[in-house]
């Protein structure tokens, strides 16, 4: 849904948002072990809370990024490093142009508020749709046969 509306450049058969670049960025991880949360907040409010709220809770089709409607704690982006490395690729939407640092400072600033929990059973298929496997991009339903 973050993309929804917009073009998105990738291979419709196999979507990779960035081909050749790691996910999460090990060059990072030095901002990581810095982070500033006072600056993050200072940085979130700059430049993110336009679209998503100085609460967090989103703005029209920007998503929520902290609270009952945002990602879970099972979520990749709940680990700062791979939302430090969304937000330097991507954010601000249309002109990522932020700073490794503030990609950083942001993503612990956004990490430390309240989200849901992640409860396992709770995003399992029921047991008849075990090794179903749903795709837009071929637009049909393939069964998916479990290793032996």
């Amino acid at each position: 849904w973050l993309s929804e509306g917009y073009t998105v450049k990738m291979n419709p058969v196999k979507p990779v948002a960035y081909p050749n670049l790691p996910f999460p960025d090990p060059a990072l991880k030095p901002f990581i072990q810095k982070a500033d949360l006072n600056q993050g907040r200072q940085t979130y409010n700059n430049k993110c809370a336009g679209c998503h709220g100085a609460d967090g809770q989103g703005v029209a089709t920007f998503p929520p990024l902290w609270g009952d409607r945002s990602y879970n704690a099972g979520a990749g982006l709940s680990n700062p490093l791979k939302l430090a490395t969304w937000l330097k690729r991507s954010m601000p939407l249309g002109n990522p142009n932020l700073t490794g640092q503030e990609a950083a400072d942001i993503a612990a600033y956004v990490d430390m508020h309240p989200r849901p929990r992640f409860v396992l059973k709770d995003h399992l298929p029921s047991a008849d749709q075990m090794g179903v496997y749903n795709s837009k991009v071929l637009n049909e339903v393939k069964e998916v046969k479990p290793p032996r």
